[in-house]
């Protein structure tokens, strides 16, 4: 009789076992149930919907264009709506340096962009492009040059040192507000190496050289007013040597 009783105790002890084991079974089943047909209400729900897309940084840029570069729509839903890829084919512009995306539930998203800064105008032949401090092709201008950035003009292949160079110049005019003031400023020598670094500032040639461009630029403008008043005919000024600046007249220019 004993045999018997710890046979059945064992058998109930399997049994509650398994029915135990078959709950959590049915449980977990319940609950992937559950994900899903969750999932699937926010992938076809409409409270989700993108209705509002909110940019900001971008000046030269237009919300329009950034719109494009996602490659988004009204109506998309915001949790399904992949950041990384998007972010990808926004910084896939040169415009763009950094970007940051944040969903604001339940249908708005915010776009916040590190946008590059044109430093100067690149001249080539017929065809003018924006360029960053780094020496990046930016954009093709489709109208006339602005006024406000001076123009590094190129006809044939650039020497890399010496370009960089000259956006460097470049960036000194801008910030001094030089190119503002004037109604053109050309920079030329940059398929040669530095010290060829030329500017034209609305005729006035001065050979610049490399380095210490806001010293040589102090140099150039405390000498315009004396040059003006004396009405000297002058073919180049050269900045190039320290604390000194080299008038050559035309007469005594040597070609």
């Amino acid at each position: 009789m004993a045999a018997r009783r710890k046979t059945k105790k064992r058998a109930g002890k399997r049994n509650q076992t398994r029915n135990t084991r078959l709950l959590k079974l049915g449980a977990a089943i319940a609950m992937v149930c559950v994900v899903v047909v969750a999932a699937w209400f926010i992938g076809q729900s409409r409270f989700f919907a993108l209705k509002e897309v909110e940019v900001y940084g971008n000046k030269y840029l237009s919300e329009q264009k950034i719109a494009d570069l996602m490659g988004i729509q009204a109506g998309e839903n915001l949790i399904q709506l992949p950041s990384t890829e998007v972010a990808k084919m926004l910084k896939d512009s040169k415009w763009v340096k950094s970007v940051t995306l944040r969903k604001d539930y339940p249908g708005r998203l915010e776009v916040r962009i590190d946008e590059a800064v044109p430093q100067a105008l690149l001249q080539v032949r017929n065809d003018v492009f924006f360029v960053d401090g780094d020496g990046n092709v930016l954009e093709k201008l489709k109208s006339a040059p602005v006024q406000f950035l001076p123009i590094i003009v190129s006809d044939s292949a650039r020497n890399p040192t010496t370009f960089k160079e000259a956006v460097a110049l470049a960036e000194v005019i801008k910030e001094r507000g030089i190119a503002a003031e004037k109604d053109r400023i050309e920079i030329t020598g940059v398929e040669k190496t530095p010290e060829n670094l030329t500017m034209n500032i609305d005729g006035l040639t001065a050979k610049v050289g490399q380095g210490d461009y806001d010293e040589k630029l102090r140099r150039l403008f405390e000498l315009t007013d004396e040059i003006r008043r004396r009405h000297i005919n002058v073919k180049y000024i050269d900045l190039r040597f320290a604390n000194s600046v080299i008038v050559k007249p035309f007469k005594d220019a040597i070609e």
